[in-house]
């Protein structure tokens, strides 16, 4: 009776063994798809037929060239090249015109909770990198 309990755990053993092979190739081939989809969407969005795309949205955060930008409950992080241009809008006091001017500025004046739009480019890895900044001004109370 010994001999066929040890044969019926290592059948159980076997089955379970099998059943754990087989979900992970289930869950591996289910893991595999959504990266081919993204290799597509990036082939797309790194063509020379899409110059660029805008990414708008507050700065969170800013560490070296890199900018953390969020919007919506989305949070996107891209490093702006060397030599981008970053310009910076600001309101005139004057109450009756309410003008605004455009300067550029340094990478350096952009502060968290800035308003940005950034226009990026997506590399052939996937990549984002910002051509260009446009910082906004305060909205007018």
């Amino acid at each position: 009776m010994n001999k066929v309990n040890i044969i019926i755990a290592v059948i159980i053993v076997i089955v379970i063994f099998a059943a754990g092979i087989g979900l992970g190739i289930f869950y591996q081939m289910q893991a595999d798809s959504p990266l081919i989809k993204k290799a597509a969407s990036v082939e797309v969005l790194s063509s020379p037929l899409i110059p660029s795309i805008v990414a708008y949205g507050r700065a969170t955060e800013t560490n070296g060239r890199s900018i953390t930008l969020a919007y919506g409950g989305s949070t996107m992080n891209i490093t702006v090249k060397d030599g981008a241009e970053i310009s910076s809008f600001k309101v005139s006091d004057d109450s009756l015109t309410m003008a605004t001017t455009q300067k550029a500025v340094d990478f350096s004046e952009i502060k968290p909770g800035d308003t940005l739009n950034i226009i990026i480019k997506v590399l052939p890895d996937g990549q984002l990198q910002g051509e260009s900044v446009i910082i906004f001004p305060p909205f007018i109370k």
